[in-house]
């Protein structure tokens, strides 16, 4: 099977278009790749760079979260294999396809790599079995396409950080194997958060995330503790100065949860450019 026609590549573009050229570079040549751009102010010259190298391109009107525009991108797979990679992150064709190739003989839905600062470490040419694991990093993840579709996709309600634990969760739930291939490494120098966001964002939208998964998986009860410790991180956590701003921003955050207990799981307000 030619490697185009193992895994397909859906990245979610946001602010991404500096660092699109060189990830399109390194994976458009051999596989199907989707760029789905998740309202940014840059999107007219994303779908340049995009055109330019042959992808598919998708513009979503607002930031509609990573999970949606994900789903977006996902929903005209065609190959057996789908690979949601952050454009920040340097992995190339041959490393996603033998990341199928591994699952696919150890009888796993989902697997990852090892996110890495470089290179070093990684075993060229010897990619062992994938390790049992129930935590995978979102920004370089492969799933079985038919698996992705039968658990409903991502849950559209997170907007972004625990929609990959969510998915996993129930990739489990239902049977599928989840793990990681230490031996195939994925160089991300920004921790896998996507380009154009944030230290501090990112660390108060985790949070958000995190109390998100904590209500879907235990309810209120667990709800309440998992805000409250996210109030002593905001007083606490350097990370978090400005200390008003990710107050607001982490507030406003648990409202939208809330708000979005009893949603439907694929949102029906996404508009395409």
């Amino acid at each position: 099977m030619r490697p185009a026609e193992v895994v397909t590549v859906v990245t979610v573009a946001h602010e991404s278009a500096a660092v699109l050229p060189a990830f399109l570079a390194r994976l458009a040549p051999s596989l199907p790749v989707v760029v789905v751009d998740s309202g940014s102010a840059d999107w007219e010259e994303s779908a340049r760079v995009a055109g330019t190298a042959g992808a598919r391109f998708l513009a979503v009107v607002q930031n509609v979260g990573y999970g949606t525009a994900s789903n977006r991108g996902a929903a005209g797979c065609a190959t057996p294999w789908v690979a949601f990679v952050n454009p920040d992150v340097d992995v190339d064709a041959n490393a996603l396809v033998a990341l199928c190739e591994t699952a696919g003989r150890h009888g796993f839905a989902c697997v990852a790599p090892r996110l890495a600062a470089s290179r070093s470490g990684g075993r060229p040419g010897r990619v062992s079995a994938p390790v049992a694991a129930a935590t995978l990093p979102g920004a370089c993840l492969v799933v079985r396409t038919d698996v992705f579709r039968s658990v409903g996709g991502f849950d559209e309600r997170f907007f972004m950080f625990a929609e990959e634990d969510d998915l996993t969760g129930r990739i489990r739930a239902t049977g599928g194997r989840t793990g990681r291939v230490d031996d195939l490494v994925a160089v991300t120098a920004g921790g896998g958060s996507s380009a154009g966001v944030g230290r501090r964002w990112a660390v108060a939208e985790r949070e958000v995330g995190r109390c998100q998964l904590v209500l879907k998986r235990h309810g209120w009860a667990g709800f309440v503790l998992a805000a409250t410790r996210s109030a002593v991180r905001v007083v606490r956590d350097p990370e978090m100065v400005p200390r008003r701003e990710s107050a607001r921003q982490v507030g406003n955050g648990l409202r939208r949860v809330v708000r979005l207990r009893g949603a439907a799981t694929v949102r029906e307000d996404v508009v395409l450019r």
